[in-house]
């Protein structure tokens, strides 16, 4: 039975597979653990000049993204249009 087993071509390469299959992990993993290093060390965003002024455009971005600047009417009757753009108007102002 073992002579038969070991004859068949997926029980004959098992081991070989095998270890190509955790070789061809370690190899991706240590590639990944490259990428991000040098990432790490070439970000604008990680450089301490740039730190503090990317702090500040983030936080800006963050209220500006918060700030409604449209409003889309619910229920079944929508506006006049005179009345919806007033509307629009208004809350683009208000996100100035």
């Amino acid at each position: 039975m073992f002579n038969v087993l070991t004859s068949m071509k997926f029980f004959k390469h098992y081991i070989v597979g095998k270890v190509f299959s955790l070789w061809k992990g370690n190899v991706r993993f240590n590639m990944y653990n490259r990428t991000r290093q040098n990432l790490a060390r070439n970000l604008i965003q990680t450089r301490p000049a740039f730190l503090n002024s990317f702090k500040e455009i983030s936080q800006g971005l963050y209220v500006m993204r918060e700030k409604e600047t449209f409003s889309v009417p619910k229920g079944s009757k929508f506006p006049e249009l005179t009345d919806f753009v007033s509307e629009q108007k208004t809350y683009r102002e208000s996100a100035k």
